[in-house]
């Protein structure tokens, strides 16, 4: 039997649209086998979503994906961890916080320029500043919400007995050989996987593949979906690991 899995998609408990209820019953009308709901900086989403999969008998990994300020783009993906862990959830109280922070300053900064600002409540931090960006914002004060590094995010998921994944290594816009020498350093810090397919990276994957098996790397993928009109991307692809 072919499995369907998608280990990356979002809902509105971050940047996604709909709710988890409505991602779950999209991908169980498409008879997927197995789900992983990776919001930015939050698992607010992890108890229905796990619950809805055990009432279907859908497998089911939590996830969560965090962005980092290492590069512009660098997004590290986590799974399969303790939802408890006091060092996770200080790392996602952390986030939160400080995009609130942004937020505020942004929207003084909107308000200031006389700038619509009606969907930018709902953007992901990269997203609110590149439409911050677009709409001729200083720029002084577009990277100024922390952000922790990708140590440190790589190191939290560890700690909190999951798996570190980098995701969608070609929105990161390097070369090969750049990619080589971070994936070097990501390594030293713990990570232990690599997002191969990826729609971002669609033709592509074998290069990706071979970067995993170069450094032992557990290779993931997914559609990244924000909403019910799914990427077919992880219909026609076989992601051949999970944990």
């Amino acid at each position: 039997m072919r499995i369907k899995k998608d280990l990356h998609f979002h809902t509105n408990m971050s940047d996604g649209s709909n709710s988890p209820y409505d991602m779950f019953m999209t991908y169980f009308k498409k008879n997927y086998n197995v789900l992983s709901v990776t919001d930015h900086g939050c698992i607010d989403a992890i108890p229905i979503m796990s619950q809805l999969c055990a009432q279907h008998n859908i497998k089911f990994i939590n996830g969560i994906e965090i962005s980092t300020d290492d590069y512009p783009n660098m997004h590290i993906l986590g799974y399969s961890f303790d939802e408890t862990s006091p060092a996770l959830l200080d790392l996602i109280k952390t986030i939160k916080h400080n995009r609130r922070v942004f937020l505020k300053k942004a929207m003084k900064i909107l308000s200031l320029h006389k700038i619509d600002a009606e969907h930018f409540w709902a953007l992901e931090k990269d997203e609110s500043i590149e439409f911050l960006y677009e709409n001729n914002v200083p720029s002084d004060f577009l990277y100024n919400c922390e952000k922790p590094s990708a140590m440190q995010a790589i190191e939290v998921i560890n700690e909190s007995g999951g798996v570190a994944v980098l995701a969608h290594p070609s929105k990161l816009g390097f070369s090969i050989y750049t990619l080589r020498n971070i994936l070097k350093k990501l390594k030293t810090y713990g990570l232990k996987g690599l997002e191969c397919y990826h729609p971002s990276q669609q033709g592509k994957e074998d290069k990706y593949v071979r970067l995993s098996r170069e450094f032992d790397l557990i290779v993931t993928g997914g559609s990244d979906s924000h909403s019910i009109d799914l990427h077919n991307y992880t219909e026609h692809y076989q992601i051949e690991i999970i944990f």
